[in-house]
């Protein structure tokens, strides 16, 4: 029925003009609103299979076909904004991160969860392909910023567990204190 629900709600979606994931969303919030008790770590537990072993995967193939690797070689220059990108996203998610759990976290600590939390793959696929499908983002910047979000999540991440390991933070370390 959750299933029914999702593919019914994102066809209204797109039969309004509204964006698929909206009616994605919508779904999601209809079945967690209507579906408690013990069936609902059930039913979340079935749709996070299907989605993150089906669904999640093909998203992100349609978006590696998507992505337009071709600006780059038609305008080397053009490479200067993926990593402008890079930087406003360590600036924009990290650095709050970093401020905000100074009185929390010692440094060693807080640079790796900066680093951390300034990953960010699909949310910039999936604003970026909605944009270029409307004409509001030029193409090269649409595929500067997703090229800096794949950047994201290869590079933030080793610096961040490269950090932890030349500091000494262990899991044992990071556990808040009770």
């Amino acid at each position: 029925m959750s299933l029914l629900l999702i593919v019914l709600l994102v066809l209204l979606a797109q039969t309004l003009g509204l964006d698929v994931l909206l009616g994605a969303f919508a779904a999601g919030i209809v079945v967690k609103r209507f579906v408690a008790g013990p069936e609902s770590v059930k039913v979340r537990g079935k749709l996070e299979a299907i989605g993150f072993g089906f669904l999640i995967p093909i998203f992100f193939v349609v978006s590696g076909i998507q992505f337009d690797a071709h600006v780059f070689v038609q305008d080397p220059s053009s490479l200067w904004r993926v990593l402008l990108f890079l930087v406003l996203m360590l600036v924009a998610r990290g650095v709050p991160v970093y401020l905000l759990y100074r009185k929390v976290l010692e440094p060693n600590h807080r640079l790796p969860l900066a680093l951390f939390s300034a990953t960010g793959l699909p949310l910039i696929v999936v604003i970026t392909s909605i944009a270029t499908a409307e004409h509001r983002i030029r193409p090269v910047n649409a595929a500067s910023l997703v090229a800096a979000g794949m950047l994201s999540v290869l590079v933030f991440p080793a610096l961040a567990l490269w950090r932890m390991r030349s500091t000494g933070v262990t899991a044992a370390s990071r556990q808040p204190a009770a």
